[in-house]
């Protein structure tokens, strides 16, 4: 079994195995492009902001992130088996999963994710400012 990022220990502890292997009929490879499409799914919110190659790092891999990853994983593979008929407890996981990655993609969120190396942009830094202006009047009378 060639997994990337998460094991499956790792991913045993999301799901029963008894469940993992009715989704993948008892065959560790199909758990590899799942796993890859996931890592590209995180990677597509957060890659703007922080520095994807550190984090996706086998050594310094995080647990919060690995729990991401194998939440998207899960809910992929059950679209490979029945894609109407999704537990509704992993279409939750995933959609909680997605909603945190833009909270913390955006910076002008509350929700920051301290534990994640930030993206170094060398000499390059700005501010984050936005402009405002008043409603629009509307004087139809």
């Amino acid at each position: 079994m060639a997994l990337q990022l998460t094991t499956k220990d790792e991913i045993l502890t999301r799901i029963k195995i008894n469940d993992l292997d009715v989704i993948i009929q008892g065959d560790d490879t199909l758990l590899d492009e799942p796993e890859a499409d996931a890592m590209n799914e995180v990677s597509s919110y957060l890659s703007g902001r922080y520095d994807m190659e550190q984090i996706f790092n086998a050594q310094t891999k995080d647990v919060t992130i690995k729990r991401i990853i194998i939440d998207v994983l899960l809910y992929n593979l059950h679209t490979r088996v029945n894609p109407r008929n999704i537990p509704e407890k992993r279409i939750q996981l995933r959609d909680d999963a997605i909603s945190w990655l833009k909270l913390v993609a955006n910076t002008r969120s509350n929700v920051t994710a301290d534990f994640l190396p930030k993206r170094q942009f060398q000499d390059k830094k700005g501010t984050d400012i936005s402009w405002n202006s008043r409603k629009k009047r509307d004087n139809s009378y």
